[in-house]
C-alpha cells in the first residue's frame, strides 16, 4: 500500500463513525448528477416534441419534477457532506490534542510550537476536502456517467455511447493523475514551507520587542519574504499543473460533445437520438470534470493528514503501564492527609541512581537522594547544574535511563500517570495561563472545586486585596497568556491553582521570581501555614540560595550529580559547594 492509500485508510479509521452519513450523502450525490442529466434530457426531449408538432407538457412536467427533486438531493448532499466533514475536523482536533497530551511536556523540547498550531488549525482545515470533496465526487464521476454511457448505448445506439466512454476515460483516469507524483511532492514541500513561515512569523511576533530593540525589523522582514517565496514557487508549480490540466479536460470533453455529433451523422443515426445523446454528453461533463479538481486538492488534503498522523504517532517520552487505572484515579478524591499519618511515613521521594540521558548526552548522573514528608525543601545549583531536569524525571516527563524514583515507595513507573500528576503539582517560573475567568483559571486541575475553595487559595497566594478590586470578583475575565496581569500577578495566580487542589508534593521551580521582597515574605509566610495545615510537601528550586536557608533540607546539583545536601543553615556555615554557591550569590 502506498504512503498516499495508507494516510486516507487511517483517516477513514480515525473517523469511522461518520461512514453512514458520509455514504448517505454520496447516494444524494448521484441522485443529485443523475437529475441534472434527466433534466437535460427532458429539455431536449422537449424541444423535439415542439419540433416535431408534438405536446411537451410531458417533457416539461418531466423537467419539474427532476429539478425538484436535484434540489433537495443538492441540499441533503451539501448539508450530509458537510455535517461529515466539520465532525471528522472536530474528532480530528480532540484525537490530536489527547495524542499530544502523552508526548507533553517533553514534546515542546523537540517540536515547535507554531508547527504544532498549524497542523491543529490549518492542517486538520485541510483535511476537510477529503470527507467533504473527495470520496462523493469520486463515487458520483463514476457512477453517474457510466450509467449515462450504458443507457445511451441500450436506448439509443452503441456507436453514440462510445465518444462519451473515451472521453470519461480520459478525463477520469488519465489527464487527472498526469505529473501526480509531482504535484504530491510540491503539495508536500508546500505544506513544510507554509509551516516554517507560519513558524517564523509567530516567532517575530512574539519576539517584536527585540527585534525593534537590535534594529533587525529589515533582516527578519527579509527572512520572512524568503519563506514566503518558498512557499510561493511550490504553490505557483501547483497552479501551473493544474491549470494545464483543467485545459486537457476542457479540451477532451468538447472534442467529445463534437465526436457525438459526428459520429451519428456519419453512421446516419437519426437526428433526435444524436441529439439526446449530446444532452447526455453534456450532462456527464460536470461531474466527470470533478475528478480533476478533487485529484489537486487531494494532494493538500493527504499531505496535511500526512503531518497530522506523523504528530499523532510519535511515541510517547513515557508511557502509562496502566492507563485504565488512570482514569479511575483521575476519579478519586486524594485522601484527606493528617500530620501524623503522613510523619509517619517517610520518606515521600526517593531516587535511586537516577540518571537521565537525552540526544544521546548524560544529564543527570547516579542521583542518590530522599525527600522527606512534610516541611519544605530546596534543590539549588548554578545553571544547567540538572535541577530542572531532576524535576522532569520527578514528573515523570522522562523516565530515567538507569535507576528509579519511587513515590511512597512505588516506582513512579507503575504509577497511573493522571494520579501521579494529580499528587504532585508544578508552579514554574513563566506559567501558562487560560483566557476565561478567574473561577475557570483556578479550577484547570480541580474543575469541582467550590468558591470558598478557590477564594481560600487566593488568600495563600497573596491575591485577595487585588481580587477585592475586581468589580467582577471570581467572574474577572482573564486574557489569553494572562495578559491582563502582571508577571507576579501570573505567577500568583499559578501557585492559586496548585493550591486549590492541595497535592501531596507541591514543586515551585523559581516560581516568586518575579516578586517584590514584601510580597514574597508575606506569600512565603501563607504557604507555610497552609502546607502545614494541609500535610503538603513543598519542594522549592531556585538559584536564589539566600531565600532557602530557612528549609528543612537542601540538595546542591552540579553538572547533574549530587555534590551535597543537609541541612541549609549547617551547609552555609561550612565550606562547601552550598556556602560556596551562597558567597558568590551574595557577593
Amino acid at each position: 500500500m502506498s504512503a498516499r492509500h495508507g494516510t486516507a485508510a487511517w483517516l477513514v479509521r480515525q473517523c469511522r463513525g461518520l461512514l453512514a452519513p458520509l455514504a448517505a450523502a454520496t447516494a444524494f450525490g448521484v441522485l443529485n448528477a443523475a437529475t441534472g442529466v434527466v433534466v437535460l434530457l427532458a429539455a431536449a426531449g422537449a424541444l423535439l416534441a415542439v419540433l416535431g408538432g408534438g405536446s411537451p407538457v410531458p417533457a416539461l412536467i418531466a423537467i419539474v419534477a427532476a429539478s425538484l427533486v436535484k434540489a433537495g438531493a443538492r441540499y441533503l448532499e451539501q448539508y450530509l457532506g458537510h455535517r461529515v466533514a466539520f465532525s471528522a475536523l472536530a474528532r480530528l482536533r480532540v484525537l490530536f490534542f489527547r495524542a499530544l497530551t502523552p508526548q507533553s511536556p517533553a514534546i515542546a523540547a523537540s517540536a515547535r510550537s507554531g508547527e504544532l498550531s498549524g497542523i491543529a488549525t490549518r492542517d486538520i482545515d485541510r483535511v476537510e476536502v477529503f470527507f467533504a470533496h473527495t470520496l462523493p465526487p469520486a463515487v458520483i464521476a463514476v457512477v453517474v456517467p457510466l450509467g449515462a454511457v450504458a443507457g445511451t448505448a441500450l436506448a439509443l445506439s452503441p456507436l453514440l455511447a462510445l465518444p462519451l466512454l473515451i472521453a470519461w476515460l480520459l478525463v477520469v483516469a488519465v489527464i487527472p493523475w498526469l505529473g501526480a507524483r509531482r504535484t504530491a511532492a510540491d503539495t508536500a514541500a508546500l505544506a513544510e514551507r507554509t509551516g516554517a513561515l507560519a513558524q517564523r512569523l509567530g516567532e517575530q511576533l512574539q519576539g517584536a520587542r527585540e527585534i525593534q530593540a537590535a534594529g533587525a525589523e529589515d533582516a527578519e522582514a527579509g527572512r520572512l519574504a524568503s519563506l514566503a517565496d518558498s512557499a510561493a514557487d511550490s504553490d505557483r508549480a501547483i497552479a501551473a499543473r493544474r491549470a494545464i490540466r483543467g485545459a486537457g479536460v476542457e479540451a477532451v470533453q468538447l472534442s467529445g460533445h463534437l465526436a457525438v455529433v459526428a459520429l451519428g451523422i456519419a453512421a446516419g443515426i437519426d437526428g433526435a437520438s444524436v441529439f439526446l445523446a449530446l444532452a447526455v454528453s453534456l450532462g456527464v461533463a460536470r461531474p466527470s470534470r470533478a475528478v480533476d479538481g478533487f485529484a489537486a486538492d487531494l494532494s493538500a488534503s493527504l499531505a496535511a493528514a500526512a503531518r497530522l498522523r506523523t504528530a499523532m504517532e510519535r511515541p510517547p517520552a513515557v508511557t502509562d503501564a496502566r492507563p485504565e487505572a488512570a482514569r479511575e484515579h483521575a476519579d478519586t478524591p486524594i485522601p484527606t492527609r493528617t500530620p501524623t499519618q503522613t510523619r509517619e511515613r517517610a520518606p515521600l521521594v526517593t531516587v535511586d541512581g537516577a540518571s537521565l540521558v537525552l540526544d544521546g548526552r548524560p544529564i543527570l548522573d547516579a542521583v542518590a537522594w530522599e525527600l522527606p514528608r512534610g516541611g519544605r525543601h530546596a534543590v539549588v545549583g548554578a545553571s544547567g547544574s540538572g535541577k530542572s531536569s531532576l524535576l522532569a524525571l520527578l514528573l515523570r516527563v522522562y523516565d530515567p535511563a538507569t535507576g528509579r524514583i519511587l513515590l511512597d515507595g512505588e516506582d513512579l513507573r507503575e504509577l497511573p500517570l493522571a494520579g501521579l500528576r494529580r499528587r504532585i503539582a508544578l508552579t514554574g517560573q513563566r506559567p501558562d495561563i487560560f483566557s476565561g475567568t478567574l473561577r475557570e483559571a483556578l479550577r484547570l486541575r480541580s474543575p469541582d472545586a467550590d468558591d470558598e475553595a478557590l477564594l481560600a487559595a487566593l488568600r495563600v497566594a497573596v491575591l485577595d486585596d487585588w481580587l477585592a478590586s475586581q468589580p467582577q470578583g471570581l467572574d474577572t475575565p482573564i486574557r489569553q497568556g494572562g495578559r491582563t496581569l502582571s508577571g507576579g500577578q501570573r505567577q500568583r495566580l499559578a501557585l492559586a491553582r496548585s493550591v486549590v487542589e492541595a497535592p501531596e508534593l507541591l514543586v515551585l521551580d523559581e516560581s516568586t521570581g518575579q516578586l517584590d521582597d514584601a510580597t514574597e515574605t508575606e506569600l512565603r509566610r501563607r504557604l507555610q501555614r497552609w502546607a502545614e495545615a494541609e500535610s503538603v510537601t513543598v519542594l522549592e528550586v531556585t538559584h536564589r540560595i539566600e531565600r532557602v536557608l530557612d528549609a528543612d533540607g537542601v540538595l546542591v546539583l552540579d553538572a547533574g550529580r549530587v555534590v551535597e545536601h543537609g541541612d541549609p543553615a549547617v551547609l552555609a556555615a561550612g565550606d562547601g559547594p552550598f556556602a560556596r554557591l551562597l558567597s558568590r550569590r551574595m557577593g
